[in-house]
């Protein structure tokens, strides 16, 4: 009888003490790309990093093949993500590629407005006439230099440029 009252309150115990079950549910989200033959996808923004503008002009250029950043004037680097925009390409067989990059300057422009800088000088990491073996994937990176005027407002600018890829 000892037993019975020791298991029946083993189990009184454990009924309640226990611990309730729980359980919790969220999405996410699968991507995919599929990238056609004879295409071109952005990847990277060129971007130029955070700077502070001086009492004097200068300029933040980014380098295509090791996407270093170099400032001179009045601006001085400030952190920030710094990178060559990035493309990748799809070909179906050797291809002869013509790539055209900018060959004057862009205007970017103050979020919200206010003000304006130039991005120009752009470069290449590579030749604008290459030869892609065949079936072949392949990246090419743009830097560029931003032009930044003596006291330039504070804030965050963008634009827009555009590479084309001519395959033969």
């Amino acid at each position: 009888m000892t037993r019975l009252w020791g298991a029946l309150a083993l189990l009184g115990w454990a009924v309640l003490y226990a611990c309730p079950a729980s359980a919790a549910n969220t999405t996410a989200t699968g991507t995919a790309e599929i990238v056609t033959p004879l295409s071109l996808v952005n990847r990277t923004s060129l971007n130029f990093g955070a700077v502070i503008a001086g009492a004097s002009s200068g300029t933040v250029t980014i380098d295509p093949f090791t996407e270093a950043r170099t400032t001179t004037g009045g601006v001085t680097a400030y952190g920030g993500t710094v990178s060559a925009a990035k493309f990748d390409g799809n070909t179906t067989a050797q291809s002869h590629l013509k790539i055209d990059i900018p060959n004057g300057s862009i205007t970017i422009t103050r979020v919200g407005g206010g003000a304006t800088m130039t991005v120009s000088n752009f470069t290449l990491n590579g030749n604008k006439n290459d030869w892609i073996n065949a079936t072949s994937l392949f990246t090419i990176q743009v830097g560029g230099t931003l032009n930044v005027g003596a006291n330039q407002m504070a804030g965050t600018y963008t634009g827009t440029f555009t590479v084309t890829v001519n395959y033969r």
